[in-house]
């Protein structure tokens, strides 16, 4: 799969489920699980000995499904990972020998961020659609967004993982350059380990809920965005969401902590907001 392709899987899905199994005997009814909660796209992690069995299990069993290997850490990794069906491959740092190997194999691949210069290496290599982790940091979207704001020219892609919450998840996926976020909160290990299916059903719910009210505030914000004329002013909190609309002369004012996505949403203007906040 092209790496286009792939980002448009996870802009569809918005949300990626990351399982780990202890058992390859679990990955059909897992996977069963997630497709009938809505979810298309998994990262599998190799993180146990039953990794890779289930890995293979799961793209043989519903070769529909988005499937990918997650903590691919070496080279040999990528390959047998690909061998066995995977889509794509993530992982929590960067290691050049395994994104080289990664192209060579045609393996669509995220290495995993967390620095200015980390993002910088990966862009170095090549890589443009990263995985930012962990995303539990300070738990909150503002070290996402102070760290990633100075490449929003580059049009770089994101997918926040590790430690996403139900609390946080709709947060990350209203900030722009996140194309999916991923977690474990989708299929806990726990829950797959005690077959509690019911549990990992209402987990998908609760989720999906928060996914489609982030993703509908989004969109409008979006929208008014793409209606700025030049030289118009309008302040939104961090100024992020405006990255890619600064070269149509959008001014932020930073200062200006008051006024958010519904704000833009209502299409509220510079005056809206509290001066307190200016």
């Amino acid at each position: 799969m092209e790496m286009t392709s792939l980002l448009g899987t996870f802009a569809e899905c918005g949300v990626v489920a990351v399982v780990t199994l202890d058992d390859a005997g679990r990955a059909e009814r897992t996977a069963e699980a997630l497709m009938a909660g809505g979810i298309h796209a998994v990262e599998l992690t190799l993180r146990t000995p039953a990794g890779m069995e289930a890995l293979r299990r799961m793209c043989r069993a519903f070769p529909g499904m988005c499937v990918g290997a997650g903590t691919v850490l070496r080279p040999e990794q990528a390959a047998e990972a690909r061998d066995a069906g995977a889509r794509f491959g993530v992982a929590p740092g960067l290691n050049p020998r395994v994104v080289t190997a990664s192209r060579e194999l045609g393996l669509p691949f995220a290495p995993g961020v967390f620095s200015p210069s980390e993002i910088e290496a990966a862009c170095e290599l090549g890589c443009r659609v990263l995985k930012y982790f962990p995303a539990s940091f300070g738990g909150e979207t503002t070290h996402f967004q102070t760290v990633t704001a100075p490449y929003a020219h580059l049009g770089l892609r994101y997918i926040p993982l590790g430690g996403v919450s139900q609390a946080t998840v709709g947060a990350f996926l209203s900030l722009p350059g996140v194309v999916a976020v991923g977690g474990s909160l989708l299929a806990p290990r726990a829950a797959i380990a005690a077959g509690d299916w019911d549990a990992i059903q209402a987990a998908l719910q609760e989720t999906k809920l928060t996914y489609s009210s982030a993703v509908h505030r989004r969109r409008a914000a979006v929208a008014v965005l793409e209606q700025l004329d030049i030289g118009h002013a309008i302040r939104v909190p961090g100024g992020v969401l405006l990255g890619p609309y600064l070269h149509r002369g959008a001014i932020f004012d930073g200062r200006a902590r008051n006024v958010g996505l519904q704000g833009l949403a209502a299409g509220r203007d510079v005056g809206d907001g509290d001066d307190d906040a200016r």
